[in-house]
């Protein structure tokens, strides 16, 4: 039987290990998403500007004292327009895309982790 004073910090230590293996999951899904993003093919081109100013008008009168509205400014604020088309792939290819990103994810982290001098595959370092 569990002393009831020591069962509150058995739930602590609990807690604090499932959250460190949940975020380092999320981490580890959140980096094989990215990869997946930037390995997908996409296409951007040019279309065109979208005007977003206004002209500025003033109201005014001739000389035989008809108003007419004169525009002091064409007050042109242009944005260009470059829309992106991403292929979206079907089940089947999303699947091995998945598992490539997940692959180049953990050869990043093989990387990081790898000693000085030891080769991809190899559990020791290179020895002279």
């Amino acid at each position: 039987m569990i002393p009831t004073n020591r069962a509150p910090k058995l739930g602590i230590a609990a807690l604090i290990v499932l959250a460190l293996l949940l975020g380092t999951s999320l981490t580890f899904v959140g980096a094989v998403f990215w990869k997946m993003q930037a390995n997908r093919v996409s296409v951007s081109e040019f279309e065109g500007f979208i005007n977003y100013g206004t002209p500025i008008k003033v109201n005014s009168q001739t000389s035989f004292g008809t108003p007419t509205t004169l525009v002091l400014r064409e007050s042109r604020i242009e944005q260009p327009v470059f829309p992106t088309r991403a292929l979206q792939p079907s089940m089947p290819a999303w699947v091995y895309e998945w598992k490539y990103a997940t692959t180049e994810v953990l050869e990043d982290l093989a990387e990081l982790f790898r000693v000085k001098g030891e080769r991809p595959g190899n559990t020791l370092p290179n020895t002279p």
